[in-house]
């Protein structure tokens, strides 16, 4: 498992943490008849420190894809024009976190999809050499087992040719 895989299974782990945590943060405090205000607070809170691990997990998965379309040349949706349609790119968001660009969603199984239709041909394409070469063998061998079976009928036939 490679180093960025750890990081992601790490990140999910959090996410999975913080929402137990909130899930027991809410009950303590519907317990304590705590007002609106004390639970809109801590769902204030909890939910700055969910969004934070998400955008980190985002960007996580975003490397993750760009790094395995670069090995396979798969091209990257469009980036965003800076103020031009960056507000509405179905691919990607300015992440809070650094200001880079990642991966929505949608833009994630765009690329999801690109590299599993680049590995499944380039599937197809080995399978068709193995098939290739699995029917020149069968081949071969048919034709060595005939040739075994009957040597002395071709022995006969290739002196009569000679003569």
């Amino acid at each position: 498992m490679s180093g960025l895989d750890k990081q992601i299974k790490a990140s999910r782990r959090v996410l999975e943490k913080i929402s137990k945590d909130w899930d027991v943060a809410i009950a303590k405090l519907k317990n304590e008849k705590a007002s609106s205000e004390d639970i809109q607070i801590a769902h204030s809170e909890w939910s700055s420190e969910y969004d934070m691990e998400e955008y980190g997990l985002d960007s996580l998965l975003s490397q993750k894809l760009r790094k395995r379309a670069q090995e396979l040349d798969v091209p990257l949706p469009h980036y965003p024009v800076r103020g031009k349609d960056e507000e509405d790119n179905e691919f990607w968001y300015r992440s809070p976190m650094d200001g880079r660009y990642t991966l929505t969603q949608r833009g994630r199984d765009y690329m999801d999809d690109a590299i599993w239709k680049k590995e499944e041909r380039q599937h197809n394409r080995r399978i068709r050499w193995i098939t290739l070469g699995i029917g020149l063998t069968g081949a071969l061998t048919g034709l060595v087992s005939v040739i075994a079976n009957n040597w002395e009928k071709f022995g006969r036939l290739w002196s009569h040719i000679h003569h």
